[in-house]
């Protein structure tokens, strides 16, 4: 019996790691630079971030739009 080639003889690097891969049986702790920190938004403090980036305008055109698409369904 002949052996097979392999389909791709180049084996890339990601492969090619000294450690073998491993699948955790337990969730990983975050590393004190992975710890995200969630501060409450109000909605008045949304409505100004809105509209301080410029987005107002664009909520908006995207909500009649869907207002008029609703409409012509009926």
């Amino acid at each position: 019996m002949s052996r097979k080639e392999p389909l791709y003889p180049h084996t890339p690097k990601s492969r090619q790691s000294k450690q073998p891969a491993v699948i955790p049986t337990e969730p990983r702790r975050p590393h004190d630079t992975e710890v995200l920190e969630f501060m409450p938004d109000s909605a008045e403090d949304l409505a100004q971030t809105i509209k301080a980036t410029g987005y107002q305008e664009r909520i908006g055109d995207a909500f009649q739009a869907a207002i008029a698409r609703a409409k012509e369904r009926r």
